[in-house]
């Protein structure tokens, strides 16, 4: 029989790890397949037939893959850069508001996590087009900072806990200033 090691951890316990970095990891090992099927429809688990055309699209005269990559790390990065700007005070904010408040505020800033994509998709694409931000690399950061800032903000709210403010408090009274509390102390 299984006893585990010193710390009481159970064979169970070790596959978690594992299960997690499959889940994480798993789809993307799919990519490269993807780019040697030349078909490989929905229900079959294996590819049909093998080819080249993925790999042929992306060497082929016009495919701008440079172009393509260069706006998605633009994106990207922009996207992550404000939804960090938006998201850090927000959080700082929720984790001094009391469990209901926090409860109720979190419901709102993680609706569009909860609805479904499509919904927010069609809304979205009837607001750009009226700001005329579609076809636009502003209106791509705009409709990924949807999703984006959500996400930050459920990241970010449990760092600021009662721990941190306790830790900033020792640094107030230690005489650091705001910068350094912010630099030493919250980042």
């Amino acid at each position: 029989s299984w006893s585990g090691d010193a710390m009481g951890e159970t064979r169970t316990g070790r596959r978690w790890p594992l299960v997690i970095t499959l889940l994480a990891v798993g789809p993307l090992l799919v990519l490269p397949l993807q780019a040697v099927a030349d078909v490989w429809r929905a229900p079959a688990l294996l590819l049909q037939r093998l080819g080249t055309r993925g790999i042929a699209s992306l060497a082929a005269p016009g495919a701008r893959v440079d172009a393509a990559v260069t706006t998605s790390l633009v994106v990207a990065l922009t996207a992550t850069a404000i939804s960090l700007v938006v998201a850090w005070p927000a959080a700082r904010v929720l984790s001094q508001l009391g469990r209901r408040m926090r409860t109720a505020l979190l419901a709102v800033i993680a609706a569009p996590l909860l609805v479904p994509g499509f919904a927010t998709g069609t809304g979205l694409a009837a607001w750009f087009l009226r700001l005329g931000l579609a076809d636009s690399v502003p209106g791509l950061v705009a409709a990924h900072l949807v999703y984006v800032v959500p996400y930050a903000v459920l990241v970010l709210a449990p760092a600021f806990d009662d721990g941190l403010r306790r830790l900033e408090e020792a640094g107030r009274t230690a005489g650091a200033g705001h910068v350094a509390r912010v630099r030493l102390v919250t980042v």
